[in-house]
């Protein structure tokens, strides 16, 4: 099957993806272009666009070679060269020119031109903690839209699939899960962690085999979520408030039950026993501040009848010293 494969790439002459490609302002598109003569052997091919400026050249084989937003790759067995152009801003024109090995002067040309797509979708940046749940919505151009959808995430010159529509096999690779819907299809990133924060796309691929990328997700991870510790706190205290009224629900049962004079089971002899231990407790506390309180009163009482004691001795005192002295005449007299 793979020898059939590449026979079929190999009678495949010119731009596999046609003439005309279509991109997004700020997106990426992936096409190829095959050997423009099946039988050549091409030393050199550059990128060139308009007024024949060239963007990169390469005369390596079997590597990419990238040059700001643009990056190549000649792949010597399937005779054909990979473009990939970022960050699309305006429309334009780009030639490829393939230089023969034995004819070094000679050049062999391709033209492609660039168009702006029209069914583009706003970037997303979202920021996950891990351990969560991500869901990610990406949209198609219209309800007949049968081309393949893909979602894949950037790595130096391309954009590695994760998983995509071509196949109809289960659309899960334990982590991601794609989801068709009739507006497009869903991803979800389960047990999110930090390998996972990156750039990633969705997008759509041609039937002419070329690629473009509709949308940006840019993904981030942060530690642990504080959402499931609040919620872990608030359901013990629901918990344990719950368990407060079943408990003063059983006691109030209990009483009355023990008013009617009905017999009580383990549970409730238990219960009454820890109302017992509690109304004690209670009991003693209030009884030993009503000792305390009438300690300070005697104390109080104690220190006024000093006080008044003191006063009666203070005042016989003087009325004693008053009457044992002498009266000085006043001179005058």
């Amino acid at each position: 099957m793979k020898r059939f494969l590449l026979l079929f790439l190999s009678l495949m002459t010119g731009c596999e993806a046609s003439s005309k490609v279509k991109g997004c302002r700020g997106g990426w598109v992936d096409f190829t272009c095959g050997y423009p003569q099946n039988k050549e052997t091409y030393a050199r091919i550059d990128l060139v666009r308009k007024k024949s400026q060239i963007i990169i050249q390469t005369n390596q084989k079997d590597v990419w070679k990238s040059e700001g937003s643009f990056s190549v790759y000649h792949d010597k067995e399937r005779k054909n060269i990979r473009v990939v152009i970022k960050e699309i801003q305006q429309e334009q024109t780009y030639k490829l020119y393939f230089r023969p090995e034995q004819k070094p002067r000679k050049r062999d040309k391709e033209e492609v031109e660039l168009e702006l797509y029209k069914g583009c979708q706003e970037p997303f940046h979202q920021t996950e903690y891990k351990t969560d749940t991500i869901i990610i919505k990406c949209d198609k151009e219209n309800k007949d839209d049968s081309r393949v959808k893909f979602f894949c995430k950037e790595n130096g010159s391309i954009c590695e699939d994760i998983l995509s529509t071509k196949s109809a096999e289960t659309k899960s690779n334990g982590t991601f899960t794609l989801t068709e819907t009739e507006s497009g299809f869903t991803v979800s990133i389960s047990n999110v962690s930090p390998q996972h924060a990156g750039v990633y796309w969705c997008g759509v691929e041609s039937s002419k085999r070329y690629r473009t990328a509709l949308r940006k997700i840019q993904l981030e991870v942060e530690g642990v979520s504080w959402i499931p510790r609040v919620a872990a706190v608030v359901c013990v205290a629901l918990l344990g408030l719950l368990l407060f009224f079943v408990f003063r629900h059983k006691h109030s049962c209990c009483s009355k039950t023990k008013r009617k004079g009905e017999s009580h089971n383990m549970e409730t002899r238990e219960g009454e026993m820890i109302y017992q231990r509690v109304h004690s407790s209670t009991l003693a506390i209030a009884q030993q501040h009503e000792r305390m309180m009438e300690e300070m009163e005697k104390s109080s009482q104690v220190l006024r009848i000093t006080k008044c004691e003191e006063g009666r001795d203070l005042v016989h005192h003087s009325s004693a010293v008053l009457s044992g002295s002498h009266i000085i005449p006043h001179p005058g007299r």
